[in-house]
């Protein structure tokens, strides 16, 4: 009975720390595409054009509303094992 009691304690443990880890990572990214929309023009759509463009209004607005939502799952995967 003391074996599976510990057992559940890692495992609980474990998938905390996953989810906090999880939570951190997109945080991490969501903060990084609201504050630098056009580095990710630049990493994922420049090598497209054969001139140096820029990003359009839509393309920066749209990376910005991505990055919040994700920033905001983020924040939500942390509270998760405050929560629980």
């Amino acid at each position: 009975m003391n074996n599976i009691l510990s057992t559940s304690i890692i495992l609980a443990m474990s998938i905390n720390f996953q989810v906090i880890i999880a939570g951190l990572i997109f945080l991490a990214v969501g903060l990084f595409n609201f504050f630098f929309p056009k580095k990710i023009y630049r990493i994922s759509e420049r090598w497209k054009h054969k001139e140096k463009s820029e990003p359009s209004t839509l393309f920066i607005v749209s990376t910005k509303i991505i990055g919040a939502v994700i920033s905001i799952s983020g924040i939500l995967f942390l509270m998760i094992p405050i929560i629980y």
